[in-house]
């Protein structure tokens, strides 16, 4: 069998969800809390034949994007020789032991009621950032786990990641934990960024350069007691600038960032940036729920008519067709795809600084209707990350990252 390496504060939390009911390895981000979620339920598939699990993440796109790939690394290392099936329609992993993991969507916006979970039957389970999924929802965990009866002496073993929230998680598990009065089956370890000996030193310096300092004090330190409410961004503490008073002068570079409508109620958030010396103007964007048959011919457009040398787009989900589509519209060397799997308000807390400071966004008094509706709903994108809609602040934290890769030197 092949060898899985945990780091020394995984093993820790490991044992302790081996003799606890319900876990939770939370706190600082990059700690490795989901590796350990996901290596800890295969080796229960193992230890115990015929063991059925469910592993949950508050929607299907943000599941796609990270608890699978992050799966997907996990059999490359050497498991994918126990797989015996991987049913995409179901997403159900069949391991040759007989034990099943089933990935699902909490999707609660569109199943209030919770009618998925009626009828499944399960050992236990992991919740991929149960911050984010609905008390509701642990509670309806709580209730199946247990139910299936067709693995031989195979405990309760519900685990969970998360980062610190202000919600019920908190009061919950954090809080007790901190008064030393969570029940006896609960377990509650803490993660720091710096238990991960993976994570190069200079990422780490690059989140205390970028990040705000209370989100910096929450996500890297793992603090659950900084007040997290009200809005991430503040209108006054953004640059503007007015249409006439930019240089009439060829830009030094153009370039752009789309993020692409993964569902029904999702916005494509697409902008782009002219760089003059060091100074980055937002003059460009796209902001529509509008399908794909009319956003790709816009983009398309604003390619052409900004002469844009390059146009990221991310390619999770709805974006690789929409890729192959703009390729035939635009020459293929000026569209550029990537495929985010880190947690997406991480994404937008890190390019924070970079936004803040060195953005330069067009006047109020300037804007279009949807350039002012991309604009408001940056404004009111939460602390925690709570907000229902986050397509146009994780636009624009991809265009940071996209500039801090592509052109560096304007940023020091």
């Amino acid at each position: 069998m092949a060898t899985i390496a945990l780091t020394k504060k995984q093993a820790e939390a490991k044992r302790i969800a081996d003799n606890k009911t319900f876990t939770t390895f939370g706190g600082a981000i990059r700690g490795g809390k989901s590796y350990w979620l996901l290596v800890s339920i295969i080796s229960y598939c193992f230890q115990y034949p015929k063991s059925r699990w469910v592993v949950i993440r508050e929607n299907m796109p943000t599941l796609k994007r990270t608890t699978l790939v992050s799966f997907q690394s996990i059999l490359d290392a050497g498991l994918d020789a126990y797989v015996k099936e991987f049913n995409q329609m179901t997403m159900t992993v069949t391991f040759t032991g007989g034990s099943q993991i089933i990935f699902m969507a909490e999707s609660f916006d569109t199943d209030k009621e919770l009618n998925r979970f009626k009828g499944l039957e399960i050992n236990g389970a992991g919740l991929e950032e149960i911050n984010e999924i609905q008390e509701a929802t642990f509670n309806k965990v709580i209730e199946r786990s247990g139910s299936w009866l067709g693995a031989k002496d195979c405990p309760i073993k519900i685990l969970a990641t998360c980062n610190p929230s202000g919600g019920w998680v908190k009061s919950l598990v954090y809080d007790r934990w901190r008064d030393n009065n969570l029940p006896s089956s609960w377990a509650y370890v803490p993660a720091k960024i710096t238990d991960n000996p993976h994570i190069p030193q200079a990422y780490i310096d690059s989140l205390k350069a970028n990040m705000p300092e209370h989100e910096y004090d929450v996500f890297v330190n793992g603090n659950w007691e900084v007040d997290l409410k009200g809005a991430l961004f503040s209108r006054k503490l953004f640059n503007y600038f007015n249409i006439e008073d930019m240089p009439t002068t060829a830009p030094d570079a153009v370039i752009g960032y789309a993020d692409i409508a993964d569902e029904g109620d999702d916005y494509l958030c697409a902008m782009w940036a002219k760089i003059y010396g060091k100074n980055i103007y937002i003059t460009d964007n796209i902001f529509t729920q509008d399908n794909i048959d009319v956003t790709c011919p816009q983009v398309a457009a604003k390619i052409l008519s900004t002469n844009a040398e390059y146009t990221r787009i991310e390619g999770n989900n709805q974006g690789t067709g929409f890729i192959r589509l703009l390729k035939q519209l635009v020459p293929e060397d000026k569209v550029l795809m990537i495929k985010n799997t880190a947690n997406k308000h991480t994404r937008i807390l890190m390019a924070y600084g970079i936004i803040k400071d060195k953005f330069i966004f067009l006047h109020p008094s300037q804007q279009s209707d949807e350039y002012r509706a991309m604009m408001q709903q940056v404004f009111e994108y939460k602390k925690d990350g709570s907000s229902k809609h986050d397509d146009a602040p994780d636009a624009i934290a991809g265009l940071a990252k996209f500039i801090q890769g592509f052109l560096p030197h304007i940023l020091e």
